[in-house]
């Protein structure tokens, strides 16, 4: 798609994964979009703007390239994996307050965010308080980058909520 993805519903795509989105910008505050697939989503790129809107796939994965979600602008939206994310999300601008990247499970997919205000939304994984872990590293503005400590995984399953000490610098 050349332009702006102004409006985009996609919903009950049975175990079909969704191969590529690739558009300037993703939605509008005004008119987000709503994409709901039991599948994978394999690609996902706002070349020039943001992404707006709720998300829903089994996995972000894709064993090809390109894979995982590249944001020219902030993501305000709400990913949700009923399973894992386990390739990249790279934003380049800010994950704004009331957004979220969730992971029923695990989180193996590098995670940056390069924007000055950086991560004011949350990442959640292991919602599903099973066996879930994070093992991808993740980058706050540029100048953070933190890698989980290896104990995380079972703090993550009593959802004891994490603060900086559960990470160490990379």
């Amino acid at each position: 798609i050349l332009g702006s993805i102004q409006s985009l519903g996609i919903q009950g795509l049975s175990y079909a994964a969704i191969q590529e989105i690739n558009a300037q910008s993703i939605g509008t505050a005004s008119n987000p979009v709503s994409i709901t697939a039991d599948g994978d989503l394999w690609y996902l790129n706002a070349t020039s703007g943001g992404v707006n809107g709720s998300i829903f796939v089994r996995n972000l994965e894709r064993a090809g390239s390109p894979s995982g979600i590249l944001c020219a602008g902030n993501f305000a939206a709400s990913l949700a994996a009923s399973q894992s994310i386990i390739k990249p999300i790279t934003i380049s601008g800010t994950l704004p307050a009331g957004s979220t990247i969730k992971a029923a499970n695990s989180v193996s997919g590098a995670i940056t965010i390069s924007g000055a205000a950086g991560l004011g939304g949350q990442i959640i994984v292991n919602s599903g308080a099973g066996s879930g872990t994070w093992t991808g590293a993740l980058s706050v503005g540029g100048s953070i980058d933190l890698l989980p400590l290896g104990g995380l995984a079972a703090q993550m399953r009593t959802s004891t909520p994490l603060g900086l000490s559960d990470f160490v610098n990379a």
